[in-house]
């Protein structure tokens, strides 16, 4: 049997410059059970300026584009394994980024992370890297099905400039703290992390990137239940004019 799922989504631009474009980047493919968050890594100011159009959002959208591809192609076919395949199409997308990166000179390359999800019969199979988060949400419930590969970093901020975190952490499975960014080299493929869960009826998903954590943080699970894109949207009003990361919210509910 296969159950149908809709997705509902909001992007919200970031106030951290007024120049920084929005990076995250996401589908919604509802037809084929294709779901794409993405956080593009942020940039240098250069010379007082943020770069613009930014090569992390830039990145985060070729990603998404080719491995919506990948996936639709190999679903045509006899698939048995989906857990394989989604980690397959990740590691397209990223050489894909690598391609991106080789044509241009950075301070560092470009890159971006986030979560693929793919819902097949009443499975839900899925990829993530880096911080972007995932949860399954019941009336009575709330499983995370991700986790945040960045949370050691915090560590080693007094110890490291934010070059060093990059050179030294990222990509790096030998560092305590290594995190994974996918920018087109093949250490970050050992960052990738798969998995799969059964879905019921009245079971929603939330894929959302970090810039909304706290807001989500803060709900109860009465309020996390019953989120709709207009309350997520007044939540994610600054408060105090504190700077915020860009904020995307993905809401996958089951139509049956």
């Amino acid at each position: 049997m296969f159950m149908k799922f809709n997705a509902e989504s909001i992007s919200i631009q970031n106030t951290m410059y007024l120049d920084k474009p929005n990076e995250d980047f996401y589908i919604c493919d509802n037809e084929n059970g294709i779901y794409i968050i993405l956080d593009g890594v942020s940039r240098d100011v250069i010379e007082g300026k943020y770069p613009n159009p930014s090569p992390a959002q830039q990145v985060s959208e070729i990603f998404a584009i080719k491995v919506q591809e990948y996936l639709q192609k190999e679903l045509k076919g006899n698939v048995s394994d989906f857990q394989t395949v989604v980690k397959d199409a990740m590691s397209f997308g990223n050489e894909c980024i690598s391609r991106f990166n080789s044509q241009g000179i950075y301070s560092f390359p470009p890159g971006t992370v986030g979560i693929i999800l793919l819902i097949r019969g009443k499975n839900a199979y899925f990829g993530f890297i880096g911080d972007c988060i995932g949860k399954i949400v019941s009336f009575d419930n709330i499983v995370t099905f991700t986790k945040d590969q960045t949370e050691g970093v915090a560590l080693y901020r007094s110890k490291y400039t934010q070059q060093e975190i990059r050179a030294k952490i990222c990509n790096n499975p030998n560092h305590p703290a290594g995190y994974g960014v996918l920018n087109g080299t093949k250490a970050a493929l050992g960052f990738i992390e798969t998995g799969h869960f059964e879905l019921s009826g009245d079971k929603k998903i939330l894929l959302y990137t970090d810039g909304f954590e706290e807001t989500m943080d803060s709900l109860s699970l009465h309020q996390f239940y019953n989120i709709s894109l207009k309350n997520a949207e007044d939540l994610a009003i600054p408060k105090d004019n504190k700077p915020l990361d860009d904020r995307t919210l993905l809401i996958i509910s089951n139509m049956e």
